[in-house]
């Protein structure tokens, strides 16, 4: 499916045309390691260690698709240790609980955990109805929250929808991004460090741009609410703008995907340990983007382009303290919802790996 996968390249293991490193192949990695696993070649004779290591044969000897990992410089100190058995609801509700507040804007109590499939329970019914719950697939995307009403006529939203509800809309979308990150292969793939860096510097570009793609009318908090500071006023603003100018693009849920993306590897607090690859992700990301729009249209894509690189820079200076004191008020300026989100990432189940 297109978007899934960001770098159309040759696995330099497997030569299969895939992700980087085939994703295949990575998983298989990071499980030997895990699972400290020391395979035997059954061949015989001169053959041994030598088997053919491609698309076709890359599962008949795991000894030697290992060898041909290392060959290719898969780093095992990179892979992440075995998360192993844990109580990922718990944790995900016991973190969920900072970020959701109740009907008087508070912070919610612990909620116990149900046999619901759904990824938490502690939001409310009505934001439940909000969001469609199949992120990963970029077609759902583009079932746009078509109980929200469209932002053009923002001025009627105070009777619409209440800034609790705006609050709660917010906290949804931080696990929404949580499964989000989950399909993309290239962030998984990156050391623990690096998506933990990624994470707590970029989370709110990551936010913009799911509060412009899923229609959410942040200007309703400063419509319906008193108590906001000249400064706040003047934040929110620059937010709006931001993601009304985004929004203005029309852009679908494929080209969302890679926007997203961009918005990720924007930058971080410290040193990268795989540079490299998330500058080629960036440059990939651009390229699919400019070839999207020139689909479009071959007249107005270079304009559409070039503001859509003027708003990912005008994301760049909202500062995450901004976007937080805004759509998060409940949580205290000592504890950044980016690590709170990084926590609710981790506390994920892990999929299975091909």
């Amino acid at each position: 499916m297109p978007g899934e996968r960001l770098l159309n390249v040759l696995c330099a293991v497997c030569g299969d045309r895939s992700s980087g490193k085939h994703y295949g192949c990575s998983g298989f990695f990071k499980r030997s390691i895990h699972r400290h696993r020391h395979y035997v070649c059954k061949a015989q004779g001169e053959l041994k260690d030598k088997c053919p290591v491609d698309k076709t044969h890359r599962n008949q000897c795991r000894s030697c698709r290992l060898a041909r990992c290392f060959l290719v410089n898969m780093n095992k100190d990179a892979v992440q240790h075995e998360r192993g058995p844990r109580k990922s609801k718990q944790k995900i509700l016991s973190v969920s609980s900072m970020i959701l507040p109740n009907s008087n804007g508070q912070t919610r109590p612990p909620i116990a955990c149900s046999s619901s499939p759904t990824i938490v329970n502690a939001s409310t019914t009505s934001i439940q109805n909000h969001f469609n719950r199949k992120p990963k697939l970029v077609s759902t995307q583009q079932h746009q929250l078509s109980c929200l009403p469209s932002m053009d006529n923002y001025n009627s939203f105070p009777t619409i929808m209440s800034q609790i509800t705006l609050y709660e809309a917010a906290a949804r979308l931080l696990f929404t991004m949580t499964n989000w990150l989950e399909t993309v292969s290239s962030f998984k793939n990156l050391p623990n460090d690096d998506q933990r860096s990624l994470l707590e510097v970029n989370w709110h570009n990551l936010l913009i741009v799911n509060l412009s793609q899923w229609m959410i009318p942040i200007m309703a908090i400063q419509l319906t609410n008193s108590t906001l500071t000249q400064t706040d006023q003047i934040e929110i603003q620059r937010l709006c703008d931001c993601i009304y100018k985004l929004r203005s693009l029309a852009l679908d849920a494929y080209e969302y995907t890679y926007v997203k993306t961009l918005s990720l590897y924007q930058c971080s607090a410290k040193a990268l340990i795989n540079q490299t690859h998330i500058d080629a992700c960036q440059e990939h990301a651009l390229f699919v983007l400019r070839t999207s729009l020139m689909s479009h249209s071959a007249v107005t894509y270079s304009m559409k382009f070039n503001q859509l690189v003027g708003i990912i820079q005008m994301m760049n200076q909202i500062s995450a303290s901004s976007v937080q004191r805004i759509l998060f008020p409940s949580i205290t300026s000592d504890v950044p919802v980016g690590k709170i989100l990084w926590e609710l990432y981790r506390s994920k189940p892990s999929e299975p790996t091909a």
